[in-house]
């Protein structure tokens, strides 16, 4: 696949990574990046004012990118996979890649609505009354509102930003009468990128912009019938294919796209307002009267450094959606922010500092009533003050599975003065002292508590006494001890499989994942898709591996589009050994070549959601360097291909999967010879060889250990 959007990878070599990728789960967050159905998953639910994002942004038929914007996104990949610079004071000698070059490196859905961050948050805040008043216009908001996430990163994009304000990227047109700015992009012309200043709208906000996309698309009488089948429809999968049908994308995914984030962040729901917002309004004989809360603070408990905002007597004549309470301490400005969601039948918040820092002082909180529309209305604030003296917190073992050999550990009433990064629980069991010490970070959970699971796969598969330490790390990054536990554990031996966690079984079951599918294409290159390459080979790899008295379990065997956690799932329940997940690659350089496998790098800032137990496994991870390399070296021998190397990321599929797991990219389908070479039935079958000898290799390794 192309290179792209902001988790598409950029190698500095200008080698791409495979799939159709969209800037949905993690722009906004610290510039890493993630890969076609692989893609990361930040968990933080806040939202916030103040954050930003880094530039980037898309480019399609009707709209342009110009070239900054476009380096600093390919400079965030390279902090990640390279360098991890610090700067992007480099971005100018990054390659650029723009206009209908910008449809992909990889793809990944956000796993769900629970994993907004702050800056999408405050970005969909801002941008749903004018997706609401462009309904009007017979536009989807959901589509509205997919297509300025996709089409500027966010808000994130240079033009994006104000005072361009310009979130589409729509250009100066005769029918436009407002300002305008003129950016540097590229074009593609006549199989060539050129270089020229285009003319852009400017918008006074992010809301003009949003109204101006709606009549974007009735403005000519060219543009009614071009569009006429993407206005006034209700069901927004039919619109984002009409809208990819009209030529309003290059991009071969652009509607698969939309629609992945219309369900990842459930803008669907945003079309069912818009269809009662006016009746509710139009109601005759309402009270015309704003709406007022009285507000009091109750529960201050500075032992467990803890308050509740309690709403009263909340008068609302014209109804509302939700109540919101952005609640931040005074140190350090709102680095703390979180904007809490209060329960309309308690009508209450409760503060916790271990959910802002540990912080100690001077709190605040404020309320708004977000009504029909989406509008906020503010009904006023609170200031208390929290006297943090100590460090403490309590450590509690529950679920403790004698059948499983593993345990939840919770903390609680977490105070520190000094604040609360995190929270570390070193375990070990009593056998032979501390040869199996592991440090846990634990999670923290919505209520303020953290959480860590502890499994005897962890720790040698010992039975018996498991000590339990507590640390909490401050905002120095200082352990500072606040308790110990511990438990009985009863460990499992010899059952199960890998894919359940317990790596000393060989049940020789692998699980194929063919990449990609249904609408979701992949790399799409001379006619030849990647969804259809994967398959191919998964089906010849399958045959060959069931040949060898291997049983093969697969996510699919048509055309099928499976999503990333199902595909995980999937896997973690097949009683397999091993994952190997089939992929193509794809640059925007047609002279990108080679084939290269990945195993799993896990990364403080994208936790897992379904594995946590077992992500960073250290078994699991040495195993699945083992089976990278074999497969690798398999390869490589039997194709001759450009040598790309064994690396290493955090994408789903090698998070979210228990067995040892390693994603291959097969070659580039953006280089002419090799997409040549991939779609013949001889190559498949030199692939489809070289993996099969490579997890035999694997097997006859790890057997012997």
């Amino acid at each position: 696949m192309q290179l792209g959007f902001h988790f598409g990878f950029k190698k500095s070599k200008a080698y791409g990574l495979c799939g159709v990728m969209l800037a949905i789960l993690f722009l906004g967050m610290s510039g890493h990046s993630a890969k076609a159905d692989e893609m990361l998953s930040p968990t933080d639910t806040s939202s916030t004012l103040k954050e930003s994002t880094e530039n980037h942004e898309a480019s399609y038929s009707e709209v342009g990118v110009h070239d900054n914007s476009t380096s600093q996104m390919n400079l965030q990949s390279e902090k990640v996979l390279e360098e991890k610079q610090s700067s992007l004071a480099d971005s100018s000698k990054i390659a650029v890649l723009t206009n209908s070059s910008v449809t992909t490196s990889s793809y990944q859905e956000a796993d769900d609505l629970s994993e907004i961050n702050q800056n999408q948050s405050h970005f969909l805040s801002a941008i749903k009354q004018g997706a609401m008043d462009g309904a009007k216009e017979g536009v989807l908001p959901s589509i509205t509102a997919a297509q300025a996430i996709l089409e500027s990163g966010w808000g994130s994009s240079e033009l994006a930003k104000a005072p361009n304000n310009n979130l589409f990227g729509i250009k100066d047109s005769e029918d436009w009468n407002g300002e305008i700015v003129t950016v540097p992009t590229q074009e593609y012309v006549n199989g060539d990128y050129i270089k020229i200043n285009a003319a852009f709208r400017k918008y006074t906000s992010w809301n003009d912009s949003v109204v101006d996309h709606a009549k974007f698309f009735t403005s000519t009488e060219w543009r009614k019938n071009n569009y006429r089948k993407v206005v006034n429809e209700t069901d927004y999968r039919i619109a984002a294919q009409e809208l990819k049908n009209a030529g309003y994308a290059t991009d071969p995914s652009y509607a698969g796209k939309l629609i992945s984030l219309i369900e990842a962040y459930k803008l669907y729901e945003w079309d069912a307002v818009s269809n009662t917002t006016n009746s509710v309004l139009e109601n005759e004989g309402v009270e015309s009267q704003n709406p007022k809360a009285d507000l009091a603070i109750t529960g201050l408990n500075n032992a467990t450094s803890s308050y509740d905002l309690v709403i009263s007597n909340l008068v609302a004549p014209r109804g509302f959606k939700e109540v919101l309470v952005p609640t931040w301490s005074e140190k350090n400005g709102q680095d703390d922010i979180i904007w809490y969601k209060a329960a309309k039948q308690a009508n209450k918040v409760t503060v916790r500092s271990s959910n802002h820092k540990g912080d100690s002082g001077l709190y605040n909180s404020h309320v708004y009533l977000v009504d029909n529309d989406g509008k906020y209305i503010g009904l006023g604030g609170k200031q208390v003050t929290l006297d943090i003296t100590k460090t403490q917190g309590t450590l509690t073992i529950t679920n403790n599975d004698k059948n499983r050999g593993t345990f939840d550990v919770l903390i609680t009433n977490l105070t520190n003065p000094s604040g609360i990064l995190g929270v570390l629980i070193p375990v070990w069991s009593e056998q032979n002292g501390q040869d199996d010490l592991v440090w846990h970070n634990a999670t923290k959970q919505e209520d303020g508590s953290y959480k860590v699971t502890i499994s005897a796969s962890q720790h040698k598969w010992n039975s018996g006494k498991y000590i339990v330490h507590g640390y909490i790390v401050d905002a120095s990054g200082k352990n500072i001890g606040f308790g110990a536990t511990s438990a009985d554990v009863v460990a499992p031996k010899k059952i199960g499989s890998a894919s359940r966690g317990n790596y000393d079984v060989l049940n020789k079951v692998v699980y194929l994942d063919a990449g990609h599918g249904g609408y979701d294409p992949g790399a799409s290159y001379f006619g030849i898709s990647e969804k259809s390459l994967t398959l191919a080979i998964q089906s010849r790899v399958k045959a060959k591996l069931e040949a060898e008295g291997y049983q093969v379990v697969t996510t699919r065997t048509s055309d099928t589009y499976v999503d990333l956690t199902d595909r995980s799932r999937a896997a973690n329940a097949s009683e397999s050994d091993i994952i190997v997940s089939i992929h193509i690659n794809a640059s925007g350089s047609s002279a990108a070549q080679g084939i290269e496998t990945y195993y799993y790098q896990p990364y403080a800032e994208y936790p897992s959601r379904i594995n946590a137990t077992y992500h960073a496994n250290p078994t699991r991870l040495s195993m699945s360097d083992t089976l990278a390399n074999a497969i690798q070296s398999s390869l490589i021998n039997a194709t001759g291909a450009q040598n790309q190397g064994v690396k290493r990321q955090t994408f789903a599929v090698l998070r979210e999967t228990t067995a040892p797991a390693v994603l291959l990219e097969l070659g580039f389908l953006s280089n002419p010879q090799e997409a040549a070479r991939l779609n013949t039935s001889a190559y498949q079958e030199t692939l489809a060889n070289a993996i099969v000898a490579g997890v035999k290799s694997y097997y006859e390794k790890v057997s012997k250990v």
